[in-house]
């Protein structure tokens, strides 16, 4: 699991660290910076991926195209380093890697904790061949082991070499590699997404899918996948889903199941909403991921259905071992996954909040602690702040009107004089929220 996040220099994120939990939500107005922690994850997995390309095709996300360096470079400070790292932990050993870039050099950055206390750092050029290379040892129980390290993987060697050490030096190549692949465990599930066909073509499985046809492809292609995402549909929204090729054919049908009525119906045929959590479920469970963020899972569903997800996103942690980071402006979808934790489905330690807010062009990740009773220490005033405005707004007199004739409507009554609208102006400081 990575455990915290350290970007400079990207967007509108000058400089910010953020610490993970296995459930991480992000909240805050639109534009205030959200999406640059999971851009920034995903850039690096990209450089990880495929360090041969020039950089700039780095920031080519496939659902978005983030244009150049200079277009992503905090304030376009062209001769500013752009950093993205990631921290966490492997086969129990605390590591932080990561890398710097620009368009003049590009460096990569890895410290491994005890015991081996290591700090590599080397400078390449983008594109990168992998062709160079830096050596640090370290000696265990008598017995120095070398890691060449090139940025990406690394071999070991042992002096002596003999059964024991060749088996250390296995499990240091293990853990160096295995650092990189924690990255390629990355994911992002854009807004950019949801199915508009009733038929799919067979194609090459995409190992980070984002198109329609490439994720519909992963569903027809693994039956495992189609169950799962079926399973924890119909536990959100009470629907079945089906991708099955005709037999014959290199098409794959799409299609939704109501289980009490049988009926079925091709997903382009159903409700957005249904067809947009297919794509989030099946990207969220695809193999090749662990750590998936989401934006605005939230999106095109009925307030009954927001407070289910929690639950479905709790157990795709618990039971499938994923990493969510999940950007929303839904206060339901923040108060359901509060009163998960006041009934205990999940730990204080297991769920982050963040109040993503952005001043003067600059982004800030403010974290809000939550307690077990369900509560968050800032009481959610980001979006509490907008409804008491509202209901001030409804609680204000009528203004009053001369009447123009003896009839009265006798729909509309006039307020009592001595009712008064009561003051809100104070309730939005220091309030805490409390799910029911």
């Amino acid at each position: 699991m990575i455990k915290s996040v350290t970007i400079k220099n990207f967007r509108s994120v000058e400089e910010q660290t953020v610490d993970l939990a296995p459930i991480t939500l992000l909240y805050g107005n639109n534009a205030a910076g959200k999406s640059s922690l999971f851009y920034a994850l995903n850039v690096l997995r990209n450089i990880v991926n495929n360090p041969q390309q020039p950089l700039d095709a780095a920031f080519n996300l496939g659902f978005a195209v983030l244009g150049g360096f200079e277009r992503v470079v905090f304030r376009h400070v062209e001769t500013s380093d752009i950093l993205i790292s990631v921290s966490g932990a492997v086969r129990g050993i605390d590591f932080s890697y990561g890398v710097k870039l620009n368009p003049k050099h590009g460096e990569f950055i890895l410290e491994l904790g005890n015991p081996y206390s290591l700090n590599f750092s080397l400078e390449v050029p983008f594109p990168y061949p992998l062709n160079l290379n830096v050596e640090k040892s370290v000696t265990l129980d008598g017995i120095e082991y070398k890691i060449n390290w090139n940025g990406i993987t690394a071999q070991v060697t042992s002096a002596p070499a003999n059964e024991v050490a060749n088996q250390k030096a296995k499990e240091i190549t293990l853990l160096v590699n295995g650092i990189t692949e924690v990255v390629r465990g990355i994911d992002v599930v854009s807004v950019r997404r949801g199915f508009f066909k009733t038929q799919y073509g067979q194609i090459p499985v995409n190992p980070y899918p984002w198109t329609e046809d490439e994720v519909a492809a992963l569903l027809a292609a693994d039956e495992n996948l189609d169950t799962h995402v079926s399973a924890y549909l119909e536990q959100t929204v009470g629907r079945q889903v089906r991708a099955k090729a005709k037999i014959g054919t290199s098409v794959a049908d799409l299609k939704t199941i109501e289980p009490k009525t049988k009926i079925t119906t091709d997903i382009v045929n159903d409700g957005f909403g249904i067809n947009q959590l297919v794509y989030v479920f099946a990207k969220i469970l695809n193999r090749t991921t662990r750590t998936v963020c989401v934006e605005e899972p939230e999106a095109n569903l009925h307030p009954s259905v927001i407070r289910h997800l929690p639950k479905s996103f709790i157990e795709l942690v618990k039971t499938d071992k994923r990493q969510l980071i999940i950007s929303t402006h839904s206060e339901a979808f923040v108060i359901s996954m509060l009163a998960a934790i006041a009934k205990g489905e999940i730990q204080t330690n297991e769920a982050a909040f963040y109040l993503t807010t952005r001043t003067d062009g600059v982004t800030k990740f403010t974290r809000e602690e939550n307690s077990e009773d369900g509560r968050v220490s800032e009481g959610l005033k980001s979006f509490m702040a907008g409804e008491l405005d509202e209901v001030q707004a409804f609680f204000k007199p009528p203004k009053k009107t001369r009447k123009s004739s003896n009839k009265t409507s006798p729909d509309i009554q006039e307020m009592p004089a001595e009712v008064n609208s009561p003051d809100l102006s104070n309730q939005s400081n220091n309030s805490e929220v409390k799910p029911e």
